[in-house]
């Protein structure tokens, strides 16, 4: 065999390394490769296998959706099974191979993506080392191979120890595990107003009906007033939360290695709780489907409706928290409810009535530091809560998120 994987000896000698060492091996025989003939006529093919090359470098995974944004931008779309990155990267392999067997066959290391697969790898060549000092390494490799393989494959199992006990010790994700698991089904609801068309004479106008929120709403409202000629508009409204706590919640999942698909509260089944973990933001006012499942386990909060606002009863204390809006300064309560869904699987809700509560909780939720703050709230890292916040904001914008009450749940 030509080739050595690294994974097993130079992988392990390659992991020593300091990034200035790693650096002075490989981006040589990536310049090699780039500037080769084979790729002077593909600057997308050079772009990825810098940018895989780079990432690898670092330690980082890299997955579809990490390179899609990379390279493709506003031009990649993940929902609608876009298959650009899954072409170029077949393309780069053809390109990789097509090196590898004509200028780079005597390269002492060689760049290798398998197939399926995305992170890039390195092989080295058996017995064609960097350097005099490398060739020393190969001989004396020959000479002491069991020996060296069983010291390897101890370093390597202690390694993996070190790496799983700092993994979930110094690295807690609390109620974020279940989202970060390996091939988790995420989904993130976004709460929603449908619009309705209001005929008015010659003209029709855009109305908002508190009675339809949702299609099956829109029946049941028809039923009722057959007379009206209201009719669903095909589109409906977002408030300023959502590009906001999106834009939190998908570094925070890109950050940990997974990702969400996107629902419409208006248009979002109950059946799908089923198979996905949720992540719920948005008002409750606006809340349909959902309502059956937020707070249905609390034995200490309510939602309060019109004005809508949160009741939190214990024992004899009862309280009400409903937003003011004093001069420049809006007072907003959020609900943070972590639960368990009947399916076993995780649901995760932000609510409040306006925009700043949802993204104050969303903002402090994805930051690993105040969440270690937090959980010292809680008996347990694993624990289900619901947690009540005062929200200051001046215009809208946050200027303090505190907690005033919550409610560990034990299933």
């Amino acid at each position: 065999m030509e080739y050595l994987l690294l994974r097993d000896v130079f992988f392990s000698y390659f992991v020593a390394m300091s990034a200035k060492e790693k650096n002075d091996i490989i981006l040589p025989y990536l310049s090699r490769v780039c500037e080769n003939r084979a790729f002077e006529k593909s600057p997308r093919n050079v772009r990825l296998l810098k940018f895989l090359v780079d990432q690898s470098l670092q330690g980082k995974d890299v997955n579809e959706y990490v390179i899609g944004l990379e390279l493709f931008a506003d031009n990649y779309d993940p929902d609608k099974n876009d298959s650009k990155v899954r072409v170029y990267m077949y393309n780069l392999r053809k390109k990789l191979y097509e090196y590898y067997h004509s200028d780079g066959k005597n390269d002492a290391i060689k760049f290798s993506i398998d197939k399926g697969q995305y992170n890039l790898r390195y092989e080295e060549k058996e017995k064609e080392l960097l350097d005099d000092k490398g060739q020393g390494m190969a001989i004396f490799f020959n000479k002491h191979k069991n020996i060296l393989l069983s010291l390897v494959l101890l370093l390597v199992l202690i390694s993996a120890l070190f790496i799983w006990v700092f993994k979930y010790s110094s690295e807690q994700k609390y109620c974020w595990s279940e989202f970060f698991v390996e091939e988790a089904n995420n989904i993130c609801v976004i709460a929603d107003q449908v619009i309705c068309w209001q005929p008015l004479g010659d003209r029709v106008d855009p109305r908002i009906n508190e009675h339809i929120n949702s299609e099956a709403d829109f029946i049941t409202y028809k039923q009722k007033h057959p007379e009206d000629s209201i009719r669903l508009a095909n589109y409906s409204l977002y408030s300023k939360m959502a590009p906001f706590a999106i834009k939190d919640l998908n570094s925070w999942f890109i950050e940990h290695g997974s990702d969400f698909a996107l629902r419409q509260e208006s248009r979002f089944d109950l059946e799908e709780l089923r198979n996905h973990n949720v992540v719920y933001i948005g008002q409750f006012k606006t809340m349909t489907t959902s309502k059956s499942v937020f707070l249905k386990d609390s034995k200490k909060f309510k939602v309060r409706y019109k004005p809508h606002g949160f009741i939190y009863q214990e024992g004899d204390l009862k309280k009400t928290y409903i937003p003011n809006n004093y001069p420049n300064i809006q007072t907003e309560y959020a609900m943070v409810s972590y639960m368990k869904l009947s399916s076993g699987k995780k649901g995760l809700y932000f609510v409040s009535n306006n925009d700043i509560g949802v993204m104050a909780t969303v903002n402090k939720f994805t930051n690993k530091d105040w969440m270690v703050d937090f959980y010292t709230n809680l008996s347990s890292e694993d624990s289900y809560f619901n947690a009540l916040f005062e929200v200051n904001g001046l215009q809208r914008t946050e200027i303090s998120c505190e907690l005033i009450h919550f409610e560990e749940i034990n299933y």
